[in-house]
């Protein structure tokens, strides 16, 4: 009996120099294809298709799109602290959905932490739609904050908790639901109880 399979092979197609978004210093790397063969008995033999190109730092290993090799540090920060903003908006809308009453005055406090942080898209009425869309989908709000928290820095972390306070508080006092929530956060983001309370602190005093 003939054993036929497929098998995915990487090859290297090109070297050079870059700002690893890992590492965050200039590194090298190599540009690495993807591509699939046809085995006969687990021999990889005939070349089937391309499955896309990549690069790899030499350093850390990290792996990242084929253009993070022509983006200069400037650009890179300026990518990493859009996406950061991102995911930190995300994280607001989950905290105002949280405890299924949204009103405009928390809308108005995630609508200008977008406009403040390159996001300029963002309406009112877009969060709206995702507020109502985390209700509808039952979102664990706590576990999708943890989960944010551990893809940004120390520093974008303290922004979130800021923030967010600001957005829960944003109609009044705050709901049972999402005193609940806050009294959570630290610990689950990894916090020192006492820098969060210098945090919502400073967002209570806030002007």
């Amino acid at each position: 009996m003939i054993v036929i399979g497929t098998i995915e092979l990487k090859f290297t197609n090109g070297k050079g120099t870059f700002c690893c978004p890992q590492c965050e210093q200039e590194r090298t790397y190599r540009q690495r294809t993807r591509r699939l063969f046809l085995t006969v008995y687990f021999i990889p033999l005939i070349p089937l298709q391309t499955l896309g190109d990549f690069i790899e730092c030499t350093t850390c290993r990290g792996t990242f799109p084929v253009e993070s090799a022509t983006l200069t540090a400037d650009q890179l920060h300026a990518r990493k602290r859009q996406v950061a903003g991102e995911l930190i908006r995300r994280a607001l809308v989950a905290v105002v959905a949280a405890d299924n009453v949204v009103t405009d005055e928390e809308l108005e406090v995630v609508c200008d932490f977008a406009h403040r942080n390159e996001q300029p898209h963002i309406t009112r009425e877009q969060l709206l739609h995702e507020t109502t869309a985390i209700r509808y989908a039952e979102l664990d709000a706590l576990g999708y904050l943890r989960h944010v928290a551990s893809q940004l820095t120390k520093l974008e972390q303290e922004t979130l908790v800021y923030h967010a306070f600001l957005a829960a508080t944003a109609a009044g006092d705050l709901s049972p639901t999402r005193q609940t929530l806050l009294a959570h956060l630290p610990a689950a983001i990894g916090m020192p109880e006492a820098r969060f309370r210098e945090i919502v602190s400073r967002a209570v005093n806030h002007n």
